[in-house]
């Protein structure tokens, strides 16, 4: 009889137990009860926790903190392909003067060791050093060609010898103020002129104008008192 009572008042203990249980709330009251010193250590694993459950606000500094450390750096990257070359700077340009510092162009460079000075119009002049020679030397004397009677409308000038850029004058001896003629880039022509026009006149008379260039006026023979001088473009 002793043992009888005895699990009966086992049962009796267990049945308020779990009455208390329901009474307080159940699993409310469990986790009131429930302390983290209760918990064994590392008994709680990644299956035991849901999913969000542990937010950036929840954790320590430290492990703030620890989330900020960076990793290793990568590799470098394969090298880019070169860029294109930029454009060539500007050369700064010589200025040509005169004995009585008169600007009379720039410095174009050397023609058969003689200077060459390019003017404001683009058209180049030949210059020794013979002080007593004050006009430029005349290599392209002409004449010019024309398509039409009496030397009116475009006129041309043949091609084939010296640069283009070399200015034509009419004149074999140039003085000052004889006009200065600049052929024109473009396909040069061959064709039977009509007239042509000399430092005389203008003489009209079919004659064969070949590998010819259009020439405009560029103007005039400058005024020089040798020697000229290379001075910075100021």
């Amino acid at each position: 009889m002793s043992r009888m009572r005895v699990r009966s008042g086992h049962l009796a203990l267990l049945l308020a137990g779990l009455a208390v249980f329901i009474a307080a709330g159940g699993p409310a009251y469990a986790a009131k009860v429930i302390s983290g010193k209760s918990i064994k250590a590392k008994s709680i694993g990644n299956k035991q926790l849901a999913t969000g459950a542990v937010s950036l606000a929840k954790l320590s500094a430290d492990a703030k903190a620890g989330l900020l450390v960076g990793g290793a750096a990568g590799a470098a990257g394969a090298q880019g392909a070169a860029g294109a070359q930029g454009a060539a700077g500007t050369t700064g340009a010589m200025k040509i003067v005169d004995a009585q510092d008169r600007r009379i162009g720039t410095y174009g460079g050397l023609y058969a060791n003689d200077l060459l000075v390019t003017l404001d119009s683009g058209a180049q002049l030949i210059y020794d050093a013979n002080p007593a020679n004050g006009g430029p030397l005349n290599i392209v004397p002409g004449p010019l060609y024309y398509k039409a009677m009496n030397c009116v409308g475009q006129a041309y000038v043949t091609g084939g010898g010296p640069p283009p850029s070399i200015g034509v004058i009419l004149e074999s001896t140039p003085i000052p103020g004889n006009t200065v003629y600049l052929a024109q880039p473009g396909t040069p022509l061959s064709f039977s002129s009509l007239s042509h026009k000399t430092s005389a006149s203008c003489v009209n008379a079919p004659v064969s104008a070949t590998l010819s260039l259009k020439a405009q006026p560029a103007g005039t023979v400058p005024t020089v008192e040798k020697p000229l001088f290379l001075e910075p473009q100021g």
